[in-house]
């Protein structure tokens, strides 16, 4: 990751390296309802690895989910989806199934203590990325008056682009319940690290 001489930190969570990296199972459930919804099904099956057939087709949404399935989903949606703009909108479309009541209860906590900005949600960071990854950090850096860029470190998913798309859909559906527009752009920082780059008007 680049220095961050200079810039504000605004949040920080370290990674924890006592566990296994997972993602939460909501997160991969609902990219296989975006998936079926484009009539992709047969697509998916066809590119995804045999040995993980069974155990997509049994997942348990609330329950973690190791890093061998959850690359071989990414990766196979990877090669279905190309257009960086389509996995935009399935991220935001996941964040509307699975963080958006979530996400809104917090808006709501932070309006009651004084105005609600893009900053100040990005500021809990650290408790929204516990909810969705084991054992990943993050540290939120402001950039400028509204420019922020997000890090995420320690997911190993991070290499693959359609998780670092469709996670920053994630995020620029969440941020625009308190800002008209959000703006995010996703890029790779090493194998198990992305940096979201989101400004707002």
């Amino acid at each position: 990751m680049s220095t961050t001489l200079g810039h504000n930190v605004i949040a920080n969570l370290e990674v924890d390296a006592t566990v296994s990296p997972a993602i939460r199972g909501t997160f991969i459930g609902s990219s296989l309802q975006a998936m079926r919804e484009r009539s992709l099904n047969d697509d998916y099956f066809a590119v995804l690895e045999p040995m993980h057939h069974e155990a997509i087709r049994t997942l348990v949404p609330q329950s973690w989910v190791e890093m061998p399935l959850a690359m071989a989903h990414y990766r196979a949606m990877d090669t279905l989806i190309t257009s960086n703009e389509e996995v935009l909108a399935i991220g935001r479309a996941v964040g509307d199934r699975v963080q958006k009541s979530y996400i809104a209860t917090l808006i709501r906590g932070l309006k009651a203590t004084g105005a609600v900005d893009p900053a100040r949600v990005l500021a809990r960071a650290p408790s929204i990325s516990e909810r969705i990854f084991r054992g990943g950090g993050v540290k939120v850096l402001r950039d400028g008056p509204k420019d922020i860029s997000v890090h995420f470190i320690g997911v190993p998913l991070c290499a693959v682009r359609y998780f670092r798309w469709g996670f920053g859909g994630v995020v620029q559906g969440g941020l625009e319940l308190v800002v008209r527009r959000v703006y995010v752009t996703p890029r790779q920082t090493s194998e198990t690290s992305m940096a979201l780059k989101v400004s707002w008007v």
